[in-house]
């Protein structure tokens, strides 16, 4: 299962997509896109137990690094290997037994946006490359070492010169995962879009939409929720 990147649409939220998606993956463990992968893979059949290999690029691969991480999700599916490109870093170790591989651009600036640190083990590990392209295309504001064709031929590059750019340890950390993904059994592919779906009855009304000042008083309340929990936080 592949999980793709951020897709900013202008003033569109409702796809899958969308930065709302970003707010699921960095505050919410991805709840909302575990749900939508376990309907995904109940639509093509997948038993409970069945063996999941998860690959996700940028924003997906967040989501795949937080599903790496739920024993919800693990008690239906045997997830066997996750491998991100360029994907935001989330602290806190993932689960045993699931091979995880975060491959990056060492100009890359998405996986340090959080300012967390992979918590590395035996089984999951980050690697890194430093693919100097002058003509990759710049696509956001991230740069041209974020886009998924500049990542590809990175990995690429770092595959055929493994010898040179990658220690014992690494070269046999990716011997390990290819393994994993030798399969005799044809290959179908299937493709999903998810959506966020309006509530019948959201907790609060948008602040365009309030009446009057007293509709947005919970505004207020999380404003001094922050400002409480900043107080918490040591000084420099």
């Amino acid at each position: 299962m592949h999980l793709p990147g951020l897709e900013a649409d202008g003033p569109n939220f409702g796809h899958g997509r969308s930065p709302l998606s970003l707010i699921d993956g960095l505050t919410n463990d991805s709840a909302h896109m575990t749900g939508a992968v376990a309907d995904a893979l109940a639509e093509v059949g997948a038993p409970k137990g069945a063996e999941v290999f998860m690959t996700g690029f940028s924003l997906g691969g967040l989501h795949a690094t937080n599903m790496a991480k739920s024993r919800d999700f693990q008690q239906e599916y045997n997830l066997r290997a996750v491998t991100t490109v360029g994907s935001p870093t989330r602290s806190g170790p993932t689960r045993p037994g699931v091979k995880v591989t975060h491959l990056e651009d060492a100009r890359d600036p998405v996986p340090h946006l959080t300012g967390d640190r992979h918590e590395l083990s035996a089984e999951r590990m980050v690697i890194e490359y430093n693919h100097q392209n002058p003509d990759s295309a710049v696509e956001s504001i991230a740069g041209s070492a974020h886009t998924w064709e500049h990542n590809l031929d990175g990995i690429t590059l770092m595959e055929d010169n493994e010898a040179d750019w990658l220690d014992l340890g690494e070269r046999n950390h990716l011997d390990e995962f290819r393994a994993q993904l030798r399969f005799d059994a044809e290959v179908e592919t299937y493709v999903f879009e998810s959506h966020w779906q309006p509530m019948d009855t959201p907790e609060h009304i948008m602040p365009w939409q309030a009446g009057g000042v007293s509709d947005l008083d919970y505004l207020g309340d999380a404003l001094q929720d922050g400002a409480r929990e900043l107080r918490r936080l040591p000084p420099e």
